[in-house]
């Protein structure tokens, strides 16, 4: 029997870990091999499948709109990546990722991308080559640093950083003008860039449980005076 499912589905409902958009409706497929008969639009979940690899043949699923592997022991995750071309979402959560290669970049059409709770403990520079990125989450990983080529992302909204072990943060990530929410608790930061105001757009920067002392609370504070700061 073809395991078929109707649902609605929006970014938001899925984690509750970004915002809303226009409800989504899409068959969901169980199977590759299911999807591979699709002649619609679809969101494949291969969730809890028991997956240590990317699949292969996602690159030839052209109607393929999103794309769950979340709790799937994946580990290094290398060039079989850059098949998905015109993916526009996907979720890596809690999927045993280990590190990504430098094909992520060419996920031309990627506008959502979860990667929380893996054990990511760098990113690759063509993290930066993601064009139309708008939310990415990166919570709970082990990663200390972050590229230079994060400020790269042009349209990016939202960023999660919450429970790594960053110590501090490139500066260029104050190039991101698009940036509206950025959250970095509990991690190991005792300053910002000195040109964080220049995040103007900037409107919910959550700090909490990072040993900044109190003179540059008071800075961060004063840089970004219409955003919402918590420590």
């Amino acid at each position: 029997m073809t395991r078929l499912f109707l649902v609605v589905m929006s970014c938001g409902l899925l984690c509750g870990c970004f915002p809303q958009e226009a409800p989504l409706q899409l068959k969901v497929y169980r199977s590759m091999a299911d999807a591979q008969q699709a002649e619609e639009t679809f969101h494949l979940d291969l969730s809890e499948s028991g997956l240590t690899a990317l699949p292969g043949g996602l690159g030839g699923l052209d109607k393929m709109a999103r794309l769950s592997l979340r709790g799937n022991t994946l580990g290094a995750i290398g060039e079989e990546l850059g098949e998905l071309r015109a993916l526009p979402w996907m979720d890596l959560g809690r999927a045993g990722v280990t590190s990504l290669g430098p094909a992520i970049g060419r996920l031309e059409a990627l506008h959502t991308l979860y990667l929380a709770d893996n054990a990511l403990v760098e990113l690759p520079a063509a993290i930066g080559d993601l064009a139309v990125l708008r939310y990415l989450n990166l919570d709970r990983n082990r990663l200390v640093t972050l590229p230079a080529a994060i400020g790269n992302l042009p349209v990016l909204k939202w960023l999660r950083l919450n429970g790594n072990a960053l110590e501090t943060l490139p500066d260029s990530i104050c190039q991101l003008a698009t940036l509206e929410r950025l959250y970095l608790r509990d991690n190991r930061l005792t300053a910002l860039p000195a040109a964080i105001g220049e995040l103007g757009g900037l409107r919910s920067l959550l700090l909490t449980g990072n040993p900044i002392p109190e003179a540059e609370q008071e800075r961060i504070r004063a840089a970004l005076p219409d955003c919402k700061v918590e420590f």
